[in-house]
């Protein structure tokens, strides 16, 4: 095989692999990075999340807390009137 067609079959193959490169590895090397940074966000929005249902569950349990008091005392009054 002479050097001039080795050469040039080389030179096809760098410009293939090139264009390869820059119309289908760069997009979905962006999209990668773009999922990335969705996902990192995601984590972020669930970890709100999970404080805030934390802060919800406690103050619910400071609701029925006071509110079998207050049924206590209902039922406490109840019995001494009856």
């Amino acid at each position: 095989m002479d050097v001039n067609v080795l050469a040039a079959y080389v030179t096809i193959a760098t410009v293939v692999a090139s264009a390869f490169s820059y119309a289908v590895l760069r997009p979905l090397n962006q999209s990668i990075k773009d999922l990335q940074e969705i996902i990192k966000d995601i984590k972020c929005d669930l970890k709100e999340d999970e404080e805030r249902r934390h802060n919800l569950e406690v103050r619910v349990e400071g609701i029925d807390s006071a509110v079998r008091s207050a049924h206590h005392r209902l039922n406490d009054h109840i019995n001494k009137e009856g």
